[in-house]
């Protein structure tokens, strides 16, 4: 199924009563998982994206058949929440290559 088809499913069951216009805008609001892996630089895989959902963890998502699709507000609000978590990975991740530079 392509990504405009599924989209396109979305559209039906959310039923949406705007015009087109609208329609396709609100579709746009949607991410593929290859496209939320590309969001994050490809440091978030899409092999990742399927371990958080089976785990449930990670960014909200919404599945359709065998589609997945991710909203954009769901992932901007993920975002902003893990932010802090994502900083202090990061601080320890250097703190610990320096450590180890120094034991070198």
């Amino acid at each position: 199924m392509s990504r405009d088809e599924r989209l396109s499913k979305v559209t039906e069951l959310c039923a949406f009563p705007e015009p087109l216009a609208e329609v396709q805008m609100a579709e746009s609001k949607f991410l593929t998982t290859e496209e939320v892996s590309e969001r994050y630089r490809g440091q978030i895989s899409v092999g990742t994206l399927r371990n958080w959902r089976a785990q449930p963890i990670g960014p909200p998502y919404i599945k359709i058949g065998k589609s997945v699709l991710y909203p954009v507000q769901g992932l901007d609000e993920w975002d902003n929440k893990n932010d802090r978590l994502l900083k202090i990975m990061h601080q320890s991740s250097g703190a610990a290559s320096i450590r180890k530079k120094q034991r070198l």
